[in-house]
């Protein structure tokens, strides 16, 4: 019962801020427009980048990280010591990336979630962030291909978290490999549904 009630609880808060767009109130705020309207259509950082320039891409990429932190933060402060953290850290991740991708405000039109994705991988660990985004800039480097060095760096974190998992063994077990696991496909689905929409 105790499990119960405090899943309930992690996955409320969590969902919560996850709902928070900073790309949809930044371009509402400085250009009075939906930014579910222009564009791509999604609520992300890459299309206020689009519409606000730099400073666009820079805030809200700033504040979707922010927001992923807050809640997994909290997740772990207070439930670190409990025996079920692994599957309410798990919770609390899956809950905030569902918020981002379909905030109910918004209709449940959100982002695309890979900068939420990001900030989650640095609260499971640095290290494996850190190889991500090596692999990341190598494939734009050599393909100068976008998509595909998102996608590369972001099923990279599968066998780095794999691989560091007996290094770190509080964030890397089987349980929040789990979530990266549920993240990236969550992600692919988002992903395809939005290309589907803007065909």
């Amino acid at each position: 019962m105790e499990l119960l009630i405090n899943l309930i609880c992690v996955i409320f808060y969590s969902y919560l801020p996850g709902c928070f767009c900073s790309a949809y109130y930044l371009v509402k705020v400085f250009s009075n427009q939906d930014i579910r309207n222009i564009n791509s259509g999604t609520v992300g950082a890459r299309n206020a980048g689009r519409i606000l320039g730099k400073k666009g891409f820079v805030i809200t990429f700033i504040g979707d990280f922010l927001k992923t932190i807050l809640a997994l933060g909290v997740t772990v402060y207070f439930f670190k010591s409990d025996a079920n953290f692994p599957i309410l850290f798990l919770s609390s991740a899956i809950a905030v990336l569902l918020g981002h991708l379909f905030p109910a405000q918004l209709k449940f039109k959100g982002g695309k979630g890979v900068v939420v994705f990001t900030a989650i991988i640095f609260v499971i660990n640095f290290w494996v962030l850190l190889i991500s985004l090596g692999v990341l800039f190598l494939t734009l480097l050599t393909t100068n291909n976008q998509k595909l060095s998102i996608s590369a760096s972001i099923l990279t974190t599968i066998p780095s978290s794999l691989i560091l998992m007996n290094y770190y063994p509080l964030f890397l077990n089987p349980i929040t490999i789990w979530t990266v696991f549920i993240a990236i496909i969550l992600l692919k689905i988002s992903h395809l549904k939005k290309s589907h929409v803007n065909l």
